[in-house]
């Protein structure tokens, strides 16, 4: 087989077990070459034919990207049922299919697609949820960098500070929630099935980032919220002063660097 033949069987195996309603339907759409490339490249017997023996494959491919989603959302999938959740996968395969070669990102484009699902009128807040879940996966991912040091900052002379580039680590996450997010996280880690869907609160914001190779979350109240988000955005310490006085400032600067939120 030349390497033009393999790609075209490779490419003719992708269409069909990608189709979104299977082999039968992909065959039935395909133009007659297509359907004769399919019955020459697949064998099958009479018990197990072709068309089945390609919807294994098919199937496999659909849970794959479903227990992708299933492992990197599972507080999403604690809320909604092993149903509600296997729907929202169907949909979200359907809708978005994979184009990453990494299956790690598949789930990357969730949180804005929960936005515009009707789910989203049945869970409020259920795609904040989302958001906060995947920014935990990235953490893991993003490089890392090291750290500003207290060192460094004992260093710095006084007509240096409100120059001071306050600089956050690329695994930081600030998002809103309608939730307890650190309440719900917690349940279900403890509990198989939530005894109640959970019922939106005050706004909030929840903070995410990595400590080491631990993914950690807190929350925030709106004023740290806003300040970070200005250090997300690249800000020196003079700018933090200027929505805030300076003793919240530092002692904001002395929390950070003990999560290690600050790069150098």
């Amino acid at each position: 087989m030349s390497l033009a033949e393999l790609e075209a069987l490779q490419a003719l195996f992708s269409r069909a077990i990608v189709h979104p309603e299977g082999i039968d339907a992909f065959l039935a759409e395909a133009d007659p070459a297509t359907r004769a490339a399919f019955d020459a490249a697949f064998d099958g017997t009479a018990e197990f034919d072709a068309r089945l023996r390609m919807g294994v494959y098919a199937d496999a491919y659909f849970w794959r990207l479903h227990d992708v989603l299933l492992d990197h959302f599972s507080l999403v999938a604690w809320i909604l049922g092993p149903a509600g959740f296997r729907n929202l996968a169907t949909d979200y395969v359907l809708q978005r299919p994979s184009e990453d070669p990494d299956v790690r990102r598949f789930g990357a484009r969730l949180p804005a697609f929960l936005g515009g699902h009707p789910l989203a009128d049945r869970v409020p807040g259920i795609d904040e949820l989302a958001a906060i879940e995947w920014a935990m996966v990235r953490a893991l991912d993003v490089p890392h960098a090291p750290l500003l040091q207290r060192a460094a900052l004992a260093e710095l002379p006084p007509e240096g500070w409100p120059a001071l580039q306050v600089r956050a680590v690329a695994s930081m996450f600030v998002g809103p929630c309608q939730h307890d997010f650190g309440a719900l996280w917690a349940d279900h880690l403890a509990s198989p099935t939530p005894e109640r869907a959970p019922a939106a609160g005050p706004p909030n914001h929840v903070l995410v980032w990595r400590q080491g190779l631990a993914v950690m979350h807190r929350p925030l109240d709106p004023a740290e919220a806003d300040a970070l988000t200005r250090v997300r955005e690249g800000v020196a310490f003079a700018g933090l002063c200027e929505h805030t006085d300076a003793s919240a400032a530092v002692a904001w600067l002395s929390r950070w660097l003990d999560d290690g939120l600050l790069v150098s």
